[in-house]
């Protein structure tokens, strides 16, 4: 993912849906994430993507909170 300094993060990446099973069935495009940071060990994001686009926050120890 991008970061504060225009540069690239890693990230291990897991599906953690907010949606009910029959909502997420009706909608399968709207997609929840969590990562965790590999280069930064305390940066934890949260990304949903959907018909809206691809929304991101990213929360760490070492940096500033990043919004996309």
């Amino acid at each position: 993912m991008p970061n504060e300094n225009g540069g690239l993060s890693r990230f291990i990446l897991k599906e953690t849906s907010n949606l009910a099973p029959e909502l997420a069935a009706k909608f399968p495009e709207i997609k929840s994430f969590t990562a965790e940071g590999i280069d930064d060990p305390t940066a934890i994001a949260k990304i949903s993507i959907g018909t809206d686009g691809f929304h991101a926050v990213v929360f760490s120890g070492n940096e500033k909170t990043l919004l996309s």
